[in-house]
C-alpha cells in the first residue's frame, strides 16, 4: 500500500489476500485513498478482502474477468494492469526528478547484498524469521522518503516513520503506528 510516494504498509503470505490484510493492519488510515500495488494476479478473493477500503489505484501483472467486474463497481478506482518490462529501457537503470531548471539523473538504487553476507554488529545471530523480516525491512525501507524507519514483524510492516527532518520522530511516528 502505498500513499504520497510512500509505502504505508507491506505483507507477504502465502496467499494475496493474507498479504494484503497484513499489510493494511500496518496503517489503515494512510491505506485509505491509495494506491494497492501487487505482484500477483488479482482475483474475487482479494477483491473481496478489499471489502469497502477506497483506493485511487489497483496496479497488479493481471486482474481476472471476475475481478475487474468487482473492481467495476467501485467509484473513482484506477485498475491498472502491468506487465513485467520484457524490454530492455535505455533509462531502466535511472532515477529522473524534474527539479528547477533542469533534471536530476541519477542511478537507481539497486544494490543487493545478500544477508549472507550481512554484518551483525550486537548480540546474537538472528533466528531465521527475525531474519527474514530483516531482509523485508531492508526492501521497503529503499522506498520510504527521508530518514526512512521501517518496523517489521512476521512478514509485514507494523510501522513506517517517513519525511521527518529528524530521525528521532521518525522513530516515534513509526512505533506510534
Amino acid at each position: 500500500l502505498v500513499k504520497h510516494a510512500n509505502p504505508c504498509g507491506v505483507g507477504t503470505a502465502t496467499t494475496i489476500e493474507e498479504a494484503f490484510r497484513t499489510a493494511l493492519a500496518s496503517d489503515p488510515v494512510s491505506a485509505f485513498g491509495g494506491i494497492l500495488a501487487l505482484n500477483r494476479p488479482v482475483e474475487p478473493a482479494l477483491v473481496e478482502a478489499i471489502g469497502s477500503l477506497f483506493l485511487e489505484v489497483i496496479v497488479a501483472p493481471q486482474i481476472s474477468p471476475a475481478a475487474r467486474t468487482m473492481l467495476a463497481a467501485k467509484k473513482n478506482l484506477r485498475v491498472l494492469e502491468v506487465a513485467k518490462e520484457t524490454h530492455a529501457s535505455p533509462l531502466a537503470d535511472w532515477s529522473v526528478h524534474a527539479i528547477s531548471g533542469g533534471y536530476l539523473v541519477q542511478t537507481r538504487d539497486r544494490t543487493t547484498t545478500p544477508p549472507t553476507e550481512w554484518e551483525q554488529a550486537t548480540g546474537d545471530p538472528l533466528p531465521p524469521d527475525a531474519m527474514a523480516d530483516a531482509v523485508l525491512a531492508w526492501e521497503v525501507v529503499r522506498h520510504v522518503k527521508s530518514n526512512a524507519i521501517v518496523l517489521v514483524k512476521n512478514g509485514a510492516t507494523i510501522g513506517i516513520g517517513a519525511g521527518q527532518m529528524s530521525r528521532v520522530d521518525a522513530v516515534r511516528i513509526a512505533i506510534q503506528k
